[in-house]
């Protein structure tokens, strides 16, 4: 009803404002003082009106007059104020209309009669019952007084309608009956009425999608009479089916169908999702990918469906690389891959010979790996590798015959006819070269100082492919040099790099610094391949190296002397120290106890002796002097040992008989045995350098030098 008014008041406001409209609209700013209009701020008790805005100052202003002037809400009831009912006890009751109370017909007042009137009652009175009680209104009410009315007013026997109300809705009088001579009620009512006006109950016509319920009735004008409202709760008709709102698929997407059934919905198991993967779920696809389209392109789940992404999967990065053929021919693997891979338990199958990989078989990023298998026929064959699930991961076939046939490019290319072989090294698709001449270039025999390095050039003339080729000179992709020498045992070959800078006519040079570490002599020559090194040919020139020996101190029989008690310790033969090297003997220690001890580590190139308690015996005044293989005295007597010292030397040419030839260290812990300390002018002499008294007298020491 509410909803009634203030669409009521909106229309009217509307008119209104077209009927006010003079088509001389005025914006703020614009108005003549003192109109008037409807605003826009919401007023009235159900915010159903705007405030009138009054005109100041040529600006539209909020008043506080509502264009509407509801006090109750549509539909509402209260009890009015008119008075009502037949004594006026009551008032009527009022409804809102438009925002209005308007009276009804209804009353609050239930009196049954006006006051003051009489009639005859239904009490009998009388000396023998043969009168009734006349009756007053009383506040509303009949009441007994007590006046017997005995006089009859009817013949007995006859029956009349009273004016006693009945019925369900008061609509009917109870009959009455003459009985000596005065009327009086029966049970019989003139009323017709089957219910009681606004009462409601349970019809019997059905209703419902599935006639699951009976309409309610209303009772009006005593009769009832079928409503809308239907007892039936049924939400569907039974069989039928619908999207339910229960979501369900892979992702959520669908809805799970509902059937009707005793007309409720009921989920059943089909659901509208069309999604086949879970969104972000990944699966190995089938579209190929990667090196040599060997893998598969991973599938990742997105919007429900699988889309082929970017990364590959199971690519085989193990490959058939070279194949030898003949009786003397092998098979290359080759890892084309970034990561190792264990071959262990593959097997290559030769046309009917099959050959498995042994445990341990794992290549690592760009490893070859190759199997001397049954030749494969230089004719026909096919070859297979299959890895431990026995799946082909790589195969190849010819029936045109060819010494090898390989990849190229190396680990990628199609197998094709090969020239060269590079087994363990990459495929090459040149032809190889003939050698028709080369030789040492420079030097061609020499002598050196051992350790010395000598840059040797070695050159080769292939027609019409060495020499200059432009700018500066170019090598053969297919062409290996290399420098070989000899010490007359075993030979060894080292690879030569190519000197681009050298301009030798129709000659290509070679270079390779030598450097020989042992005395003697040499023979040296160059050798060159034109197939990558598979073949070699040995060049004319055959030349020599004399290669001197080191500066060395040869003490091999001499005697280390102790005196004051005279000890001697004799060199065995063969003892030489290298020049600025030195020599120690102990008393009575091995030589890992003796560097614990000192807590030193001597050099590989320090000799050391263990006397076995001989040599040295220190107890105080001692010297030293060393003599040679005749006994004649080259170094020496030193000063004199003081116990508890160690004495090392200045110089190597120092006199050691002087007390300024050696610093005197009151401390044995300072002792530096295996390294000599003082100045070494490289007199070529060997020298006492230092001796040593210690608290453990199993670890006091003499040292040598060898001053070159």
């Amino acid at each position: 009803m509410r909803n009634t008014l203030l669409t009521t008041l909106l229309l009217l406001t509307s008119v209104f404002i077209v009927s006010c409209d003079d088509g001389s609209k005025k914006t703020t700013g614009e108005c003549t003082n003192g109109e008037s209009r409807d605003g826009t701020t919401v007023c009235g008790l159900f915010n159903e009106g705007v405030l009138i805005q009054s005109c100041v100052a040529n600006q539209w202003v909020d008043t506080d007059q509502c264009s509407s002037d509801a006090v109750c809400e549509d539909g509402d009831t209260q009890v009015g104020t008119t008075v009502c009912g037949l004594n006026d006890e009551g008032f009527r009751m009022q409804e809102c209309v438009l925002g209005q109370w308007a009276d009804t017909a209804g009353c609050t007042g239930d009196d049954e009669c006006t006051n003051g009137d009489t009639r005859n009652g239904q009490t009998v009175c009388g000396d023998n019952d043969e009168g009734v009680l006349v009756q007053e209104c009383v506040l509303g009410a009949w009441e007994d007084t007590a006046e017997c009315n005995i006089t009859p007013v009817c013949t007995p026997g006859d029956t009349q309608v009273g004016p006693s109300a009945c019925g369900l809705n008061g609509e009917g009088f109870f009959m009455q009956d003459c009985i000596e001579g005065h009327w009086f009620d029966n049970a019989d009512c003139t009323g017709t009425d089957i219910c009681e006006n606004g009462t409601t109950q349970v019809g019997t016509t059905v209703c419902g999608l599935n006639d699951d319920g009976l309409f309610m009735q209303d009772c009006t004008g005593g009769a009832w009479v079928d409503n809308d409202t239907c007892t039936g709760t049924d939400v569907c008709i039974n069989g039928t089916a619908q999207e339910g709102t229960t979501v369900c698929g892979l992702n959520d997407e669908g809805h799970f169908m509902q059937d009707c059934t005793g007309g409720a919905w009921v989920d059943n198991g089909t659901c509208t999702g069309t999604d086949v993967c879970l969104n972000g779920a990944t699966q190995e696809g089938t579209t190929p990918c990667g090196f040599n389209n060997s893998g598969v392109l991973q599938q990742e789940c997105i919007l429900g469906q699988f889309i082929d992404g970017a990364v590959c999967l199971n690519e085989i990065y193990l490959v058939l690389n070279e194949i030898q053929t003949g009786s003397s021919g092998w098979i290359e693997l080759f890892n084309a891959g970034t990561t190792s891979i264990d071959a262990s338990g593959y097997t290559i199958l030769v046309n009917s010979f099959a050959h498995g990989l042994l445990s341990g078989s794992v290549l690592a990023p760009g490893q070859y790996l190759t199997i001397n298998t049954p030749a494969a026929d230089i004719n026909s064959s096919t070859v297979t590798l299959y890895d431990g699930a026995y799946s082909v991961l790589d195969t190849i076939s010819w029936s045109t015959p060819q010494d090898i046939y390989g990849r190229f490019p190396n680990g990628t290319g199609s197998f094709v006819p090969l020239y060269i072989p590079t087994k363990n090294l990459q495929n090459t698709d040149l032809h190889p070269l003939a050698i028709n001449w080369c030789d040492v270039a420079a030097p061609q025999d020499y002598t050196v100082l051992f350790g010395t390095p000598v840059r040797i050039f070695g050159q080769v003339y292939i027609p019409g492919y060495t020499g200059a080729q432009g700018v500066v000179n170019e090598d053969e992709p297919q062409v290996r040099g290399r420098l070989c020498y000899t010490d007359g045992g075993v030979d060894h070959c080292e690879a030569a790099d190519f000197n681009e800078f050298a301009t030798m006519g129709n000659n290509d040079e070679y270079m390779y610094d030598l450097t020989l570490s042992d005395a003697g002599d040499y023979l040296y020559w160059y050798e060159f391949s034109g197939d990558l090194g598979n073949t070699w040919t040995t060049c004319t020139g055959l030349y020599l190296a004399t290669i001197t020996g080191p500066p060395v101190c040869d003490v091999s029989g001499f005697t280390l002397r102790q005196q004051n008690s005279i000890q001697n310790f004799i060199f065995p033969g063969g003892t030489i120290i290298p020049a600025g090297q030195t020599l120690v003997v102990a008393r009575n220690v091995a030589q890992s106890a003796f560097e614990l001890a000192w807590s030193v580590t001597l050099s590989p190139e320090t000799l050391f002796f263990n006397s076995g308690n001989t040599f040295p015996q220190i107890n105080g005044a001692e010297t030293y002097q060393l003599l040679n293989a005749s006994l004649v005295s080259l170094d020496g007597p030193s000063i004199a040992m003081v116990a508890g010292h160690n004495y090392q030397r200045a110089s190597a040419i120092a006199d050691p008989a002087l007390p300024a030839s050696w610093v005197d260290v009151n401390n044995t812990t300072t002792a530096t045995p295996g390294t000599y300390v003082g100045t070494a002018p490289g007199s070529g002499l060997v020298v006492i350098s230092e001796f040593s008294d210690a608290t453990d007298y199993n670890v006091e020491f003499v040292e040598l030098f060898c001053d070159k």
